[in-house]
């Protein structure tokens, strides 16, 4: 799902740690102010692959 809101996906992740093991900081979330036209592309990380490609014309 892409909206104005953000992409959303849905996936199942299990992390397991021991004592020894720290615990997993989620990653910063980074604020993406889409007041102007702009063109975004949604990239497999792993392959280098484009998934999506869209078009904000009007953020109005």
């Amino acid at each position: 799902n892409v909206d104005e809101y953000g992409t959303e996906a849905s996936a199942v992740t299990e992390v397991m740690c021991s004592e020894k093991e720290e615990a997993v900081q989620p990653p910063k979330i980074e604020i993406f102010r889409a007041d102007h036209p702009f063109v975004f592309m949604i990239f497999d990380n792993r392959t280098g692959l484009i998934l999506f490609i869209g078009k904000l014309a009007d953020p109005s």
